[in-house]
């Protein structure tokens, strides 16, 4: 011990060494302020829970300031010569050990509580995850679909083209040409009647055939619960950034959890 009452030089640095990475960086239990979590009890409010332990883990910061500011002082005053203006007794040195392992203990029970809310917002950010990646293969299988619709219109738009033959076309004239105009009668113009009459015949075909396939689409994507194409395209875009987003999310709840237990457990 030192004339002036203090404890040896090196015990008062064994102490500053033990306080400044408390003051320095002090455990972040910010997200307590207003956590409830959901247990299989139901839920349990950790900023109710934990808010004795947050008041008193501050007051011991506070005190372990002064602390400090107490111990540089004396090794400076040594350094310098001098006497300290204070002299940091032995029993003066037991009450800022007993502080320091008091807020110690204190931020163990924060992290604990912090622990339990990372690890509530881990489970909620993995479900979510799996919700979008659902949204997302229900949004595949809807472009599937649709895309599907569009081709089996093209086909079916195509097929008539095919099958709208010279032979199909005076079928389709029957209604048209029976008992108003016979063709025969019209000897050398028959042919163009009859062409003429088939062009316009297989356009009305060949649109309705047009319109039943975007009917088709248009029915097909409202099956799927979209208004529209375009809708559908804004939704799965808005998923994928929601999807890596949740990710992000994830990334941090698991770091800041992973925190929360190395803290607990130094």
């Amino acid at each position: 011990m030192a004339d002036d009452g203090s404890i040896d030089d090196g015990a008062v640095t064994a102490l500053i060494a033990r306080t400044a990475p408390e003051l320095n960086a002090p455990f972040d239990y910010s997200a307590l302020t207003s956590s409830t979590v959901r247990t299989a009890d139901g839920e349990t409010n950790l900023a109710d829970a934990s808010a004795d332990t947050r008041f008193e883990y501050q007051q011991y910061l506070a005190a372990l300031g002064d602390w400090m500011t107490l111990g540089q002082a004396v090794i400076a005053a040594r350094a310098a010569g001098q006497t300290p203006g204070q002299p940091l007794t032995a029993a003066r040195a037991a009450e800022w050990d007993d502080l320091l392992r008091n807020l110690i203990a204190d931020r163990h029970g924060l992290a604990n509580y912090s622990k339990q809310h990372y690890r509530a917002k881990v489970a909620d950010d993995q479900q979510r995850i799996r919700d979008l990646k659902a949204d997302v293969a229900r949004q595949h299988d809807a472009f599937k679909n649709i895309e599907q619709a569009e081709r089996d219109a093209h086909s079916a738009e195509s097929l008539t083209k095919a099958l709208l033959t010279i032979n199909e076309a005076y079928e389709a004239l029957e209604s048209v040409t029976e008992g108003e105009i016979d063709p025969a009668r019209l000897g050398i113009g028959a042919a163009g009647f009859i062409r003429g009459q088939f062009f316009g015949v297989s356009k009305l075909v060949e649109q309705g055939v047009a319109n039943l396939g975007a009917y088709s689409v248009a029915l097909a994507t409202v099956s799927e619960g979209y208004a529209s194409i375009d809708e559908l395209k804004q939704d799965a875009t808005q998923t994928l950034a929601n999807l890596n987003a949740a990710s992000d999310q994830l990334a941090f709840d698991q770091e800041q959890l992973q925190r929360a237990i190395d803290a607990e457990n130094s």
